[in-house]
């Protein structure tokens, strides 16, 4: 700060030199409070980062915890098997289980032992029910899906049936939000399958291509050269060049093959 000078009179001169204190204060305190204001910046810069941090946290946390409930919950269902319908049939409601115990031993060796219990499921407003089975083993689910599914134009009382897995919310969330990647697929007639709870899988030349996301799935279509016509490579709708997702390790190529087509 320049100091204000003045020549002459001593009593202007000590007014001059009192102002010249106060503006000296003034300015003293006036860094003070600039320096308080960057600490208040620094301070709230620093909580702002630790309520990112924390929400963060709190996110991954939360959705670890609904990954294990849908795990949980896609567990308690491995027993199960749904056959989606064009509507219910109230004919067969009334012995279900019986109907459906009928129904399997015209297409497969089966026991009424091995169900636990049939019936309709809800899906939701305006849509169709399902019908749920619930059988006693895993294994036994096992083989009468894949059975299930070899069968062409599969029909239960006049009306075609689809079999289905019957999975949690969650899961099939995920899967739906790999929709866009199946289609190319299917459109290839790639064959393909799913590990829990929405790993995508596909295996062709000797080799396995694993996507967990849209981002690794377009990466998959990429390297099974699914994005590419007359001979230019698509970068636009499901396609589009990112790092390698294949995998080439034999056990992992065997695996696929244990999986349900």
């Amino acid at each position: 700060m320049e100091e204000i000078s003045f020549f002459g009179n001593d009593e202007l001169k000590e007014q001059v030199e009192m102002i010249n204190t106060r503006l000296g204060s003034m300015e003293s305190k006036v860094q003070q409070y600039e320096g308080k204001f960057m600490e208040m910046q620094e301070e709230t810069r620093k909580q702002k980062e630790e309520i990112a941090n924390l929400k963060k946290h709190l996110e991954s946390a939360n959705q670890k915890l609904l990954n294990k409930i849908a795990d949980q919950e896609d567990r308690s269902r491995r027993a199960n098997i749904r056959l989606r319908t064009a509507g219910q049939d109230f004919q067969m409601s009334d012995n279900l289980k019986q109907n459906i115990v009928s129904w399997l031993q015209t297409l497969m060796e089966i026991s009424p032992d091995d169900i636990e219990q049939s019936h309709w499921a809800y899906r939701g407003r305006k849509k169709p029910r399902d019908i749920l089975i619930r059988f006693s083993r895993e294994a036994t689910k096992e083989k009468v899906y894949n059975q299930l599914r070899k069968i062409k134009d599969l029909a239960l009382a006049g009306k075609k049936v689809w079999p289905l897995l019957d999975l949690s919310s969650e899961t099939l969330d995920k899967r739906a939000q790999m929709k866009e990647i199946t289609k190319v697929l299917e459109g290839k007639n790639q064959r393909y399958t799913w590990a829990f709870p929405a790993t995508l899988i596909v295996y062709r030349d000797g080799k396995l291509y694993k996507a967990t996301d849209l981002a690794s799935g377009k990466t998959m279509l990429t390297l099974l050269r699914f994005c590419t016509e007359g001979g230019v490579v698509m970068t636009h709708g499901p396609c589009s060049p990112v790092p390698s997702a294949v995998e080439t390790d034999e056990e992992e190529n065997l695996s696929i093959r244990q999986l349900p087509e």
